[in-house]
């Protein structure tokens, strides 16, 4: 499958996860804020979209700055905020354009992982974000849980967003290794004419596999988390599985 994930993060994207709003990064935030003092840190926030978890960080203290491949919406992100401009950067996450130890914290949330049809592409995503933490640095990364996944997958959906109708297809791949979504954007007023379609497929990491990917680039995880507001991770019925990992 192409790389997927160079057209798909566009406007019609913004539109269809209005959902994700800023009321849930703030009780993640806050969550976060619980387990370590947030003033003043330095944050790198890779795959920071249109920029909810950088204004509810800064909100707390912290000094963020973001990394997006999406032209889209990193010109939201600063249409919204213009002091952000200087601090956010597009790019790829497997190469991060900042340098070594600059960083307290780096996140990567709401499945921005799993998008590389290599496990060696995901341990440089991995890799980066040890390179630019410094010792002691905190990594946040924030995949789907696959056991929930598998358990509670709708094959398909329809729903009215604003003037669209979306369509989305949904299917185990790879005996469990992969999801994939299609998603049809057709009018409202129009529903024979599609609009936009394109196709998502992220790999699905178990805790075991995730964990054993973070020890292996110099990371120790010691905390699992299975919702945003901050439950403890639970394998069969957690719909999140967020590492909380430290650089060593």
């Amino acid at each position: 499958m192409s790389d997927w994930f160079r057209d798909a993060f566009d406007e019609f994207y913004l539109t269809l996860y209005s959902h994700r709003n800023q009321e849930e990064a703030a009780r993640f935030v806050k969550v976060l804020g619980k387990l370590i003092s947030l003033d003043n840190l330095h944050l790198l926030d890779v795959c920071c979209g249109e920029g909810r978890f950088l204004r509810a960080f800064g909100e707390a203290g912290v000094v963020g700055f973001g990394l997006d491949l999406s032209e889209a919406l990193l010109r939201r992100l600063v249409a919204a905020h213009p002091a952000s401009a200087g601090r956010v950067v597009r790019g790829d996450m497997r190469e991060f354009s900042f340098r070594s130890r600059s960083f307290d914290v780096c996140i990567n949330m709401f499945t921005s992982f799993g998008y590389f049809q290599t496990l060696e592409e995901e341990l440089r995503v991995i890799r980066e974000a040890h390179r630019v933490l410094r010792p002691g640095g905190l990594f946040v990364i924030d995949h789907a849980n696959p056991v929930w996944v598998k358990e509670n997958l709708e094959p398909r959906s329809v729903r009215e967003v604003g003037d669209f109708l979306v369509e989305e297809k949904r299917r185990i791949l790879d005996g469990g290794k992969a999801v994939e979504k299609t998603v049809v954007i057709r009018s409202a007023e129009a529903p024979s004419a599609v609009l936009r379609e394109y196709r998502e497929r992220v790999s699905l990491f178990p805790r075991y596999e995730l964990e054993k990917m973070l020890e292996q680039a110099g990371y120790t995880v010691f905390r699992l988390l299975g919702t945003y507001d901050g439950d403890s991770f639970d394998e069969p019925t957690s719909c999140r599985l967020i590492a909380l990992a430290r650089t060593v």
